[in-house]
């Protein structure tokens, strides 16, 4: 993968994780726009969870070999 396309991917994870998190922990109050969007933001968080857990997976079996 090109490391244009890696710094992208990077910054969604980076952005959809601090979204996440404050939506828990409410550090900063965020815009109503992002209220209205919130199921998809969770959505995207699902699958991004679930790409880095195949990465993980992928990234141990690399190293046992």
């Amino acid at each position: 993968m090109e490391k244009s396309v890696k710094m992208v991917f990077f910054f969604v994870y980076i952005f959809v994780g601090l979204y996440l998190l404050n939506s828990a922990l409410n550090f900063m109050k965020t815009p109503d726009f992002f209220g209205q969007i919130d199921k998809w933001i969770f959505l995207i968080g699902g699958f991004l969870l679930i790409i880095g857990g195949f990465s993980f997976l992928k990234a141990s079996k690399k190293r046992k070999e």
